[in-house]
């Protein structure tokens, strides 16, 4: 019976990290072509919005 335990504890141990890194909202993900498809408040001000991969992603620069 102990074994058991040990055996679920090790598991959510484990685990776990997979679950927090993977973990992204389905409002996280806005599909682009173009940096103008992006919203340009969805990063922080220090940051810009940028379409990486058709995807909005928040970048350091800005392209001109």
């Amino acid at each position: 019976m102990v074994q058991i335990g040990c055996f679920f504890y090790a598991l959510i141990i484990l685990l776990s990290p997979f679950l927090v890194a993977t973990h992204q909202s389905i409002d996280d993900v806005i599909p682009c072509v173009l940096n103008t498809d992006c919203p340009r408040d969805m990063c922080p001000i220090h940051l810009f919005p940028k379409c990486i991969n058709l995807l909005c992603r928040c970048s350091y620069w800005e392209d001109n």
